[in-house]
């Protein structure tokens, strides 16, 4: 369903997800990733997925949670950018049905326009919302985290409102996934890389003219992780990581 709400809803919604939470692994979704790092994700982590435009983190997060959604999961998506038919409209190429999840109440959708994320974050948060109280949110995306900070004043209320967002998502112990754009020529935001449990860098490199996309798991908290890159690619099925 698409998730019109009110700015302060925001933190409601989030408050309301955590309430059953099985320990464990939550798998990536990424073919060829989960064996890699001990089966997954630490459930109730938060992962941000880091890269240059055109690297794959929209399609890495929404195959996060296509994931969650082939086990039976609800999830929500996150944006402050993105139109939803957009999205549904991009994932479409991959078989995935997402008007039909949504239709189904496992999908949920929340947009947020340039005025209201100036709004959302000049309040930080509000009265809890009574709209998702007998959901049962698994899994959360944001995408991307980058539009969020940059309505900011500045840095000091950047990181403020970067923190508070990390702390109520902590709280409510779902496992989320954020991406960020990472331009190394232009890059402000390193410090929401130390705030993340879990850091995957995607990066698209050039050898004579030709394209190859790589994958790197840079942090990992409590797992066990290779220190190499490994080559990927974008399939009609997904992203997929090879050795």
């Amino acid at each position: 369903m698409f998730l019109n709400l009110p700015i302060n809803s925001f933190w409601g919604i989030l408050g309301i997800m955590g309430r059953k939470v099985v320990n464990g692994r939550v798998s990536t979704g990424i073919f060829g990733l989960d064996g890699k790092i001990e089966g997954g994700f630490e459930r109730g982590s938060i992962s941000l997925v880091a890269g240059s435009p055109g690297t794959g983190k929209s399609t890495f997060a929404i195959q996060f949670l296509i994931d969650g959604l082939s086990k039976g999961e609800n999830v929500l998506y996150i944006t402050f950018e993105e139109s939803q038919e957009k999205i549904f409209k991009h994932m479409e190429r991959f078989g995935w049905d997402l008007r039909r999840f949504e239709k189904e109440g496992k999908f949920s959708f929340l947009n947020y326009t340039p005025e209201r994320v100036e709004k959302f974050i000049a309040e930080g948060g509000g009265d809890i919302e009574f709209y998702l109280e007998k959901r049962n949110i698994h899994r959360v995306v944001i995408d991307s985290i980058t539009y969020f900070l940059l309505m900011s004043k500045d840095e000091y209320q950047s990181r403020k409102a970067l923190l508070e967002l990390i702390s109520m998502l902590k709280r409510v112990k779902c496992s989320t996934l954020m991406t960020l754009e990472r331009v190394p020529k232009d890059y402000k935001y390193a410090y929401a890389e130390f705030v993340a449990d879990n850091l995957i860098f995607l990066y698209n490199k050039r050898t004579n003219g030709v394209k190859t996309r790589m994958l790197e798991v840079f942090k990992m908290r409590g797992t066990k992780h290779p220190s190499k890159l490994f080559r990927i690619k974008i399939t009609d099925k997904g992203i997929k990581v090879y050795n």
